[in-house]
């Protein structure tokens, strides 16, 4: 059985997937976007998981980080069998499809694809209520769920690492966040899995706001 991942390194929902492929070790075979043959689900995903033993595909990126799950050591301590965690870890998961990702993803349509060449303070509050957020999830722990890294870390530095793009972590405003992103950052596979998509990200917002963020 091979694991083929379609993504674009640009879009954090699919850096999430690769970040937690590596900490779980789950091999994938990584391909661009645009050379999967099924075409339409190119359109309106920005990553794609098949399965070649069972043909699926799965677009949607926490359904494939749980297939990853299902496809790891049994209590891995990203996903330990733990209800109690799991509760946690499926909480933080929520947070981050449902309140981190969506002002992200309006900043990141007007800028690619509306060429909006200039950030309202509106964009910017936003962000930093995304910071304010996480920085209260950290305030009696290391790691968002507890004192050990979990797929719900990863997810979400995919995200913040991508809102560092136009606002920074302040250090003094945000103590908490900016340790764990700072830990984070010194993941083994950080650079392959999401530092390197993250700067073609940055270039593509150079060229549209005209300089570097």
């Amino acid at each position: 059985m091979a694991l083929i991942l379609y993504h674009d390194p640009t879009n954090c929902g699919s850096r999430a997937v690769v970040l937690v492929a590596k900490e779980l070790e789950v091999e994938l075979i990584y391909r661009d976007l645009k050379d999967c043959q099924n075409q339409d689900l190119v359109v309106t995903s920005d990553v794609i998981l098949v399965d070649t033993e069972s043909n699926d595909f799965i677009t949607n990126p926490r359904k494939i980080l749980m297939y990853l799950v299902d496809r790891s050591r049994i209590n891995h301590p990203a996903y330990p069998n733990d209800e109690s965690v799991k509760a946690k870890i499926q909480e933080i998961l929520d947070l981050d499809e449902q309140f981190l990702k969506p002002p992200l993803n309006c900043i990141l349509h007007a800028v690619l694809v509306s060429n909006l060449i200039e950030l309202s303070n509106k964009v910017i509050v936003s962000l930093q209520e995304s910071y304010n957020c996480l920085e209260r999830r950290l305030q009696d722990s290391q790691y968002l769920t507890g004192d050990s890294l979990t797929i719900a870390d990863l997810s979400c530095l995919a995200t913040v690492s991508t809102a560092t793009v136009f606002t920074p972590i302040c250090s003094a405003r945000h103590p908490k966040l900016f340790q764990w992103f700072s830990t984070c950052k010194k993941l083994p596979y950080y650079k392959e899995a999401n530092s390197n998509g993250l700067a073609k990200l940055d270039l593509l917002v150079e060229d549209v706001l005209g300089r570097r963020i």
